[in-house]
């Protein structure tokens, strides 16, 4: 198979119709994707990762007054995930 050569005009034509049908691919699976989305958003389901860190046992017991080794033990994780939840509940930092 040969080349393209983008300097003849037959060339940039045959590159400008690569990217063109490339851009409807890219398309056609993009309104695929999104149509399955939107059609298990309709079901009623719930979309992500599930959490799996206590944030609000970790607010309650850093409003309590509890350090972070003290809510890390009692929450069951660790004491970067308990300093950024009661950062996030006195509002210093976003979710």
């Amino acid at each position: 198979m040969k080349a393209i050569d983008s300097k003849t005009p037959m060339g940039r034509m045959m590159t400008t119709l690569i990217g063109a049908l490339a851009e409807m691919e890219r398309s056609i699976l993009r309104e695929r994707v999104m149509a399955g989305l939107n059609r298990v958003r309709a079901e009623g389901k719930i979309l992500g990762r599930k959490t799996t860190r206590p944030s609000k046992m970790i607010r309650q017991l850093f409003k309590k007054g509890l350090t972070y080794q003290e809510c890390a033990r009692l929450s069951g994780t660790s004491q970067g995930s308990v300093g950024k939840r009661g950062l996030q509940n006195e509002g210093r930092i976003s979710s």
